[in-house]
């Protein structure tokens, strides 16, 4: 009978604190340090689903490279053209490990585009045919190393590009009745390829999808009237999100439209999507008119709209300062930028506060790991099951994993 009421006891203590705590999803931060010589700068643009971050560092004499970082590699060099200006910076990377960017070439030639993989290093990829200036940006890769950007036409303006090292690059061209100029921002496996172009109807830009079958489409009308002035980030599934004159963030496909419009928190001015990945999480900007308010965040179907210095590891939390990111992957990581009071690239990935052994879901063996070491008055670690970064396993640290027993991620 005791053992009986004991287990009732217990059960009743589960489901008070259950009741109390709030299931929640929290970032580790990792930087990724600089490369020697230079003033301390690194940036970090896009990862790959193995954790692989792109960007660019300051070296010796202060001039910019593009990088890559693993846990693996450390901070990699990639190199850049031979020619007057030694300057690159790497802006995708995909899972084989190739990345793309920009370097400076000879002084009469301009900036151009590269593809580089380890075999083979750094590749001129060319601008487009005929284009009346020598220059081409790259902004997105995919893992079949084609790569979107722009460049710059044959009436001298700019235009969407996509090249691949079989065809080398083609112009996208733009949308009907505007101005002819058009950038590509994003892509995904199935070349699906999104960005802004003018248009008949928006001066400013409007959001385009492209693929080698239907060319070069807008997206229609948003619910309630406007459009989407620019498309950012496309997964793999065909969903978009970017920026729209209604001052949201937006999810978007081509047979569904408009199939999520995210408004910005309170006390902010807009929010604009940045990225989306396959598990439908998605990267926002909220926009405020003092530039130093505004604040990057996260959204997913279950738990909306949050801001990420609210999400930070809370061992760490007063050491990142000000959070900046880019694009994300499928495992929910981002590539991010800490600053000030020095630019740093950082790795940002998600747990959940619980998952002492770190397989993405909070379980018997998890609570198994706490109460094994529930009562250690100091020097417990996380993985002890000290979830609230007080070095001991309470009360405080069985409450937080109990209310997120059973969560996964994304």
């Amino acid at each position: 009978m005791a053992s009986c009421r004991s287990i009732g006891l217990l059960a009743g203590v589960i489901v008070a604190i259950q009741s109390d705590a709030r299931a929640e999803i929290r970032y580790r931060v990792q930087r990724i340090g600089d490369l020697p010589g230079g003033h301390f700068y690194s940036v970090t643009t896009d990862i790959n689903s193995s954790g692989m971050v792109c960007g660019r560092s300051l070296a010796t004499g202060d001039v910019s490279l593009a990088i890559i970082w693993s846990e693996q590699t450390g901070l990699v060099s990639l190199g850049d053209f031979p020619g007057s200006n030694v300057v690159s910076a790497a802006y995708a990377i995909n899972d084989l490990g190739h990345a793309t960017g920009v370097s400076d070439a000879d002084a009469d030639i301009g900036t151009e585009g590269f593809f580089w993989t380890p075999e083979n290093g750094m590749i001129r990829i060319g601008t487009i045919p005929g284009g009346a200036r020598y220059y081409s940006q790259p902004w997105d890769m995919n893992d079949l190393d084609q790569i979107v950007g722009d460049s710059v036409g044959a009436n001298g303006d700019h235009e969407a590009f996509l090249w691949d090292p079989v065809n080398g690059m083609i112009g996208l061209g733009d949308l009907p009745g505007g101005q002819t100029i058009s950038w590509a921002n994003a892509m995904n496996n199935r070349t699906e390829v999104v960005g802004i172009s003018g248009s008949g109807r928006a001066i400013q830009g409007e959001a385009f999808i492209w693929d080698a079958e239907r060319g070069m489409q807008p997206f229609g009308d948003l619910p309630g009237g406007g459009w989407a002035t620019s498309g950012l980030g496309i997964n793999n599934l065909g969903y978009v999100t970017g920026t729209c004159t209604q001052g949201k963030a937006y999810i978007w496909q081509r047979d569904q439209g408009f199939v999520q419009m995210v408004s910005p928190l309170p006390g902010f001015t807009g929010a604009a999507g940045l990225d989306i990945n396959d598990n439908m999480t998605m990267t926002v900007i909220l926009g405020h008119p003092d530039s130093h308010q505004i604040r990057n965040a996260v959204w997913d179907p279950r738990r909306g709209l949050r801001v990420i210095d609210d999400l930070i590891d809370p061992c760490v939390q007063g050491q990142t300062n000000r959070l900046r990111f880019n694009r994300l992957n499928n495992r929910g990581q981002i590539a991010a930028i800490i600053d000030p009071p020095n630019r740093e690239g950082a790795v940002l990935t998600p747990y959940i506060p619980g998952d002492l052994d770190e397989n993405e879901q909070v379980d018997l063996f998890d609570l198994a790991a706490l109460l094994s070491h529930f009562g250690l008055p100091g020097g417990a670690s996380y993985q002890d099951g000290d979830l609230d970064c007080d070095a001991d396993v309470d009360l405080q640290d069985l409450a937080i994993l109990l209310g997120n027993f059973g969560e996964t991620l994304p």
